[in-house]
């Protein structure tokens, strides 16, 4: 892993207020106010160049968790202050964005692995084979998503533009006066 907190913190978990709840928005900086009693402790950004606090995406996206487990027990330290953090929609938005990019980082930490499996290691044909055949890539079998219906749409439509465009210079008028009906 090797994420470590840049700073010491001057609370420990449990992060909890004067009435024994969990800390939510009021951990990080980008929720703090001025007026709170409770200092923040994190950062959702990559860097905090403001009060120096640890990054709490830096720390999910290093601990590649996508069960949010690890980050839940070392920066929070109980899976209960976790389940309360992620039920939060302000929070819910930030989560999806970090685990998007957490599956870009852990498919690109496997294809790199695989190519170094496919020079050096034992299953070099295999390997070899899945990085030419781009094995990272492939769309799952099944109805399309509406994403790919929509740019499928989108590509017909262009080349039907540029289709109607060439027979236009060509001084026909449509598909049916070169026979495509």
């Amino acid at each position: 892993m090797g994420f470590t907190l840049d700073r010491e913190v001057s609370q420990k978990p449990p992060y909890k207020d004067s009435s024994g709840r969990y800390r939510t928005a009021s951990l990080f900086r980008e929720n703090y106010v001025s007026k709170d009693k409770y200092p923040p402790i994190f950062s959702l950004k990559p860097y905090d160049d403001v009060l120096n606090l640890p990054s709490f995406k830096d720390h999910y996206l290093e601990s590649s968790d996508p069960t949010g487990y690890t980050t839940a027990i070392e920066l929070l330290g109980s899976w209960e202050h976790w389940e309360k953090l992620v039920a939060l929609d302000w929070f819910q938005d930030h989560l999806q964005k970090w685990n998007l990019e957490l599956e870009v980082k852990m498919k690109s930490e496997a294809i790199r692995g695989i190519i170094q499996e496919s020079k050096e290691g034992k299953s070099k044909f295999n390997a070899s084979k899945y990085v030419a055949e781009h094995g990272w890539d492939k769309r799952k079998a099944g109805r399309p998503t509406k994403e790919e219906i929509k740019r499928e749409t989108k590509v017909q439509a262009r080349v039907s533009e540029e289709i109607s465009q060439d027979l236009e210079r060509l001084g026909l008028k449509g598909p049916s006066d070169v026979g495509l009906n």
